[in-house]
């Protein structure tokens, strides 16, 4: 055993810690004497630590006291002295000629509860101020942040309702501050806390006088009662009023609806008591476009389903200064009130972002959008552009093949073996491709399909969207549209999606960022078809273990305040916070507190990613047959079986079938 344990050993006298606080307490009382009127009242008295094993607690203090490196004398200085047990006070050992009537209530209201009135039973304190102290005690408040007699009513209350609230009360409770600047501060960090948690707000009280069990819910929207036992003959809806509001239900109040003696209401039914007003949102902005002509890039659907890839496209020319688009911003919505009587503000409808002004011209109104030259229209996934082509009338084969083109390249024929093609902007061709090489800076269209003969290769930065493909090699930064796909490697971003009457992915690979979506994968021969989408990620794991550290932070933030508030317990809240012991732990506190805002936001974040996992799929529509190998964010599944209209999901740890 080390010296300090033996000496701790001797100061706890078998870990009390509350002996040693005693002895802190005495010593400072010492120092208070020479200074103080002989016989004065004592202001301050011991409170029972809740919370926490004396053990646990020992080693906390411990912890503390070797790293203050004290020396062996005032470690001897703090040796435990049994205080006497003291006996316990009435209501009949207080002066009537000294307290008020509503003084002697409030003590007696304590009395009947069991908690501390001797944090307020000072004939110098109203009564009002006495409530306050004593409403904080039974909800189980550090009152120890306003038992100052210099405190105001008002005042007292806006510490207690930020202590209820679960704000940090320390950064207004000064005496320095009116009662209507405390509010101010109070209701600044309310807002600022809501709009991050609108949910750490909802919580369950039960007043310990009445048993009425109050319940805020739907991010302070409703507030409900339930009574744990009968309320007396004489209580009204008014007490049921004042109650409340200790609670800062102040708006919305709705008892109409309660039955005239509140003594009838039955036991453990829950009604609503008040209502708040819910925001209303703001529309969202869009985009009027004045030329009727704008045609997507994307294929037609016949009306049998399938897609008419050969469909010839018309393009409305435009001409420089015309008028192409208005813009209509997003409007806000109209505020809505908690039942605390805070604003919930209302958020503006979603701005759809500008149109790509490269093409088009913004003019000064910020909203009209006119044709920057000219050129052809074109609209494809909400972006408006003008094209202009290098158009060949051709096919492409060996001889006139590798072109290079910084803009738009229209083919009006179909490209064969060894030719490369590379343009900044969009390929568009009308035929075949066969074991070609084509690179564009933005998307593919190819009317007809792509025979690959594992020679060729098509990379777009944006999409790739054929007839079919086969045997092809396919790399896009978005999405992957064709009828068919087999015995193809296709790789992109987003999503792949086969429609028409044929709809199968069959052979080959194919990955996604996003999902899969087509009619059959695989076949009746059953032909190995991969399928990943997602990424290689254990999303369970990581929250598992970021779970894991935030519980031990909560004991161990705990345990500090245990401490604090022991420190605090004994020598009171002036002397307390200027205690060497006290501002140790509150530091300790305060370190952990920046570690444990760093979890939170981990834990966000892997929850964020688990929600979107949640969202990507592989969806076979008619059947994924037998062999068939499905990667969903590093889950894999080997299908044994055949399965029919089947959607495959990721749970985090293993792939399942809806």
């Amino acid at each position: 055993m080390s010296d300090m344990d033996q000496q701790l050993d001797e100061i706890f006298g078998g870990d009390d810690l509350l002996g040693l606080l005693e002895e802190v307490q005495q010593q400072e009382n010492k120092i208070k004497q020479k200074t103080t009127v002989s016989g004065s009242k004592e202001q301050e008295k011991p409170v029972e630590v809740q919370g926490s094993s004396a053990t646990d607690t020992r080693k906390l203090v411990k912890s503390v006291l070797e790293g203050m490196d004290l020396d062996a004398d005032v470690l001897k200085s703090l040796n435990l002295i049994q205080d006497s047990e003291k006996e316990e006070k009435t209501i009949e050992s207080y002066d009537k000629s000294i307290y008020s009537a509503g003084q002697l209530e409030e003590i007696q209201k304590g009395l009947e509860q069991h908690i501390d009135v001797s944090l307020y039973d000072s004939e110098e304190m109203s009564y009002r101020q006495m409530q306050e102290i004593r409403l904080g005690l039974e909800r189980g408040l550090d009152v120890s942040f306003y038992t100052n007699q210099f405190f105001r009513e008002r005042q007292m209350h806006e510490i207690r309702l930020g202590l209820q609230e679960g704000l940090d009360v320390e950064e207004y409770a000064k005496l320095v501050y009116s009662g209507t600047d405390m509010k101010e501060k109070r209701l600044k960090m309310f807002t600022e806390k809501y709009l991050a948690e609108p949910d750490a707000f909802d919580k369950t009280y039960t007043d310990i006088e009445t048993g009425i069990s109050i319940s805020l819910e739907k991010q302070l929207m409703q507030a409900k009662i339930c009574l744990t036992k009968k309320l007396p003959e004489s209580y009204t809806k008014r007490d049921l009023k004042k109650l409340l509001e200790t609670f800062d239900i102040t708006y919305g109040i709705v008892l109409d609806s309660l039955p005239d003696r509140l003594s009838e209401i039955p036991l453990r039914k829950n009604i609503v008591v008040a209502k708040g007003t819910i925001p209303q949102q703001g529309e969202n902005g869009h985009y009027e476009f004045v030329v009727s002509k704008v045609v997507e890039e994307k294929p037609k659907i016949r009306e049998d389903g399938s897609v008419d890839y050969a469909a010839p496209k018309e393009y409305m020319a435009i001409k420089r200064g015309q008028r192409v688009a208005t813009y209509y911003p997003a409007t806000r919505g109209r505020d809505g009130k908690t039942v605390t009587g805070n604003e919930s503000h209302a958020s503006y409808g979603k701005q759809e972002p500008p149109l790509d002004c490269n093409d088009l011209k913004q003019l000064e109104d910020k909203v009209t959008y006119v044709a920057n030259k000219d050129g052809y229209l074109s609209y494809f996934e909400n972006r408006i552009r003008i094209m202009e082509y290098l158009v060949i009338d051709h096919d492409i084969g060996y001889g006139n093949g590798n072109i290079r083109f910084d803009g738009n390249i229209k083919i009006q024929g179909s490209i064969h073996e060894s030719v490369y093609i590379d343009a900044t902007g969009d390929i568009l061709i009308d035929g075949f491709v066969e074991g070609a090489k084509l690179a564009a800076g933005r998307d593919i269209i190819i009317r007809r399909g792509v025979n690959g003969d594992e020679k060729g290769m098509i990379e777009a930065k944006r999409n790739v969207v054929a007839a079919f493909f086969e045997n092809a090699i396919v790399t896009a930064g978005g999405n992957v549209e064709a009828g068919y796909i087999l015995n193809s490697k296709i790789t992109c971003e987003d999503t792949v999606r086969t429609s028409g009457r044929k709809s199968i992915i069959c052979g080959g690979s194919v990955k996604a960022g996003s999902g899969v979506i087509t009619g059959t994968i695989g076949s009746k021969t059953r032909t190995r078809t991969n399928i990943e989408i997602g990424k290689k990620t254990d999303l369970s794991r990581q929250y598992a273990e970021l779970c894991d550290k935030k519980t031990k932070m909560d004991e161990e933030m705990n345990q500090l305040r245990v401490g604090m508030n022991a420190v605090l317990s004994k020598l009171g809240a002036l002397q307390g916070r200027n205690n060497e012991i006290y501002l140790k732990l509150k530091g300790i506190l305060e370190e952990r507190k920046e570690l444990y805002l760093i979890i939170l936001k981990d834990i966000a974040k892997v929850e964020s990613n688990i929600k979107n996992s949640k969202k990507i799929y592989v969806q076979a529509t008619i059947v994924a047959y037998d062999n068939t190998r499905i990667s969903i964010n590093g889950n894999v599944k080997l299908l044994s079986e055949d399965a029919k209209n089947a959607r495959f999901i990721s749970t985090g740890r293993e792939i399942v079938i809806k």
